[in-house]
């Protein structure tokens, strides 16, 4: 059962970021979270390449995060708290996602081309 919801997840997941006008080949864009961790806090971790004008909504990624905000990077994305993303001009820019416990939900590593 497990293995059904992951893949109808990783299906969706997929089948959204096209929709949303991102990359969608394997090369340049992840459609799968990685789970990592920190400490003991489990977390997911994206890596995307992006033209400038993307934009996406990352709460629907953010594995339970509620609040957004750049952890790093040149500024090439914007990110709102409530997770809309915009790349605004090439560069890179990492992004992370808290849960209502202040806990990293997932990191976001865009690659604006």
């Amino acid at each position: 059962m497990k293995k059904l919801v992951f893949t109808s997840l990783i299906a969706t997941l997929s089948l959204t970021m096209m929709a949303g006008g991102a990359y969608a080949s394997e090369s340049n864009f992840e459609t799968a979270p990685k789970t990592k961790q920190i400490s003991s806090q489990a977390y997911w971790s994206y890596n995307w390449q992006v033209s400038v004008g993307w934009e996406e909504d990352l709460y629907r990624y953010s594995n339970g995060g509620v609040s957004f905000a750049v952890m790093g990077g040149d500024g090439a994305v914007f990110v709102s708290r409530d997770g809309h993303a915009k790349a605004v001009s090439t560069g890179s820019t990492l992004i992370y996602s808290r849960d209502v416990s202040g806990d990293v939900r997932a990191i976001f590593r865009i690659q604006v081309v």
